[in-house]
């Protein structure tokens, strides 16, 4: 996924990903929330919200994106909305597997 840009204000982050990086990301969910696991769960305990939940949010916003454009083509770019909260998921996940 390609960052474009964000809104603090609304707790929003956008990205840019082909359908082909929205089906990765949607089944490495669940895989980074195990990887990731208590240390991401300890360093986010200040928030309100359970990492592994929202993560569980995440995944279903996903799947269902990856549903609706299920007949585009592999290099269709999809506009993807996310909150800060969950990106950090993928951010975490790929900065520890470089």
């Amino acid at each position: 996924m390609k960052y474009l840009s964000e809104d603090r204000k609304n707790d929003l982050f956008i990205f840019a990903a082909t359908k082909e990086e929205l089906e990765v990301c949607s089944k490495v969910t669940h895989l980074a929330l195990d990887w990731l696991g208590d240390e991401f769960d300890a360093r986010n305990q200040n928030t309100y919200e359970s990492p592994y939940e929202t993560g569980l949010e995440l995944d279903k916003k996903l799947a269902t994106l990856v549903e609706e454009h299920k007949n585009a083509a592999l290099t269709d770019i999809i506009t993807v909305n996310i909150r800060f909260f969950e990106a950090s998921i993928y951010l975490c996940l790929f900065q520890r597997s470089v």
